[in-house]
């Protein structure tokens, strides 16, 4: 999932039931570290929003959004709006289109890291624009392989959800790499699985940084859930 550290490259499924699993192409991945399939309830029209903390200070949401899938592609819409601070006011959003061979059931928090096209629009744009295929390679090198790098700790109840809580360590494949070291609680009742992730950032160059997020609300279509 993406991170604060750069909004367009880093900050945690269901494909459509149109597609049988033997019609599906073959998965890249032999086995999965996850206990569970945390990312079922991620259906077309899904979303989870979080309150996002940096440096202890929480100025912004994001939103993660399952959209339609666009040719056989599933999609991943992220907006951030920022509620204080010297943004507030302001919101930006990227749209993910992703790899015909990712599968968001298998890995909905490492979307970003399958992403072949990708349009931003701000707040001070008319209209959406894609972003050069250049860039691309520099997204998904900063962008956090979660299936490849999680470790089961226990089971804990966050924020009144009983969750399975595991830990991670990751070092981006950048040029100048960025190593995450954090933690994730899982639900699978809650779209894109995520109910906290919390972790610190070492850059190659700059100093170490925190950052946090935790469920808001969850909701399918314009409905919230319950």
């Amino acid at each position: 999932m993406n991170r604060p550290v750069a909004l367009l490259a880093v900050p945690v499924m269901a494909i459509a039931g149109v597609l049988s699993a033997a019609a599906r192409p073959q998965h890249t991945e032999s086995h999965s570290p996850y206990r569970t399939a945390y990312f079922a309830a991620t259906v077309p029209g899904a979303w989870s929003r979080y309150a996002m903390t940096s440096d202890g200070k929480t100025e912004s949401s994001y939103t993660y959004r399952r959209l339609p899938d666009e040719d056989s592609r599933a999609q991943v819409e992220l907006r951030t709006d920022f509620t204080s601070g010297q943004f507030q006011g302001t919101w930006s959003k990227n749209r993910y289109v992703l790899s015909r061979r990712f599968h968001l059931e298998d890995d909905a928090l490492s979307f970003s890291k399958h992403c072949e096209r990708l349009f931003m629009q701000t707040n001070t744009m008319p209209e959406e624009q894609e972003m050069p295929a250049a860039t691309l390679p520099n997204i998904t090198a900063a962008a956090i392989d979660y299936g490849r790098s999680v470790k089961f700790v226990g089971t804990e109840k966050i924020e009144g959800r009983e969750c399975d809580h595991y830990t991670y360590h990751y070092v981006t494949k950048e040029k100048n790499r960025t190593i995450f070291d954090g933690e994730v609680w899982l639900n699978a009742s809650v779209p894109f699985g995520l109910v906290r992730e919390s972790a610190r950032i070492k850059p190659k160059v700059g100093p170490s940084s925190t950052y946090s997020m935790t469920l808001a609300e969850t909701g399918n279509g314009s409905e919230k859930a319950k």
